[in-house]
């Protein structure tokens, strides 16, 4: 009780000694909550600005977490949102949204695949993004792939030491 962690039972406390594997669920728990926009690999002539603009454009009707790292992002680089609409979230995969009468995709390699959308270009920055603990996420406008940006949560000063008592 004094760190924080009540046991139900003395067996539960028995059973901790076999325990070899302990599962987080790592946003807010180990990192800080706080996801922001790392990288942006550009793949066509669209620069850094606009790349982030159509992003946090189709992001301004969503609630999921990555949104707010693109609206954020935007909003420090005092980037203008454009109007968008027939907003749809594609659960699992992204979203699509339409801004300027074009269809705008943004979202992970697996939707870009559903759209017919080749992500070649993209596929090796996503993968080295990937390896560094960054969640990549692809941006099409109708079949052209315009960029790969990267998103990451920190971790807190506090997990690493957490963990490094765990495995003990």
């Amino acid at each position: 009780a004094e760190n924080g962690l009540l046991f139900k039972s003395g067996q539960a406390i028995e059973t901790l000694q076999g325990v070899n594997t302990i599962v987080f669920d790592k946003t807010g728990t180990i990192t800080e909550g706080k996801p922001q926009v790392t990288d942006i690999h550009l793949l066509s002539t669209k620069n850094r600005e606009q790349v982030l603009q159509l992003a946090a454009s189709s992001e301004q009707f969503s609630e999921h977490p990555l949104a707010q790292a693109l609206l954020q992002a935007a909003q420090t680089e005092k980037i203008d949102l454009l109007p968008a609409s027939n907003f749809q979230a594609l659960s699992g995969r992204g979203l699509s949204v339409t801004i300027a009468e074009q269809t705008i995709y943004l979202g992970n390699e697996r939707l870009m695949r559903e759209q017919g959308i080749d992500v070649s270009k993209g596929r090796v920055v996503a993968e080295t993004f990937a390896h560094q603990a960054k969640t990549p996420v692809f941006l099409a406008s109708q079949q052209e792939l315009l960029a790969v940006i990267a998103i990451a949560d920190k971790v807190k000063e506090t997990s690493r030491q957490a963990v490094q008592v765990l495995q003990t």
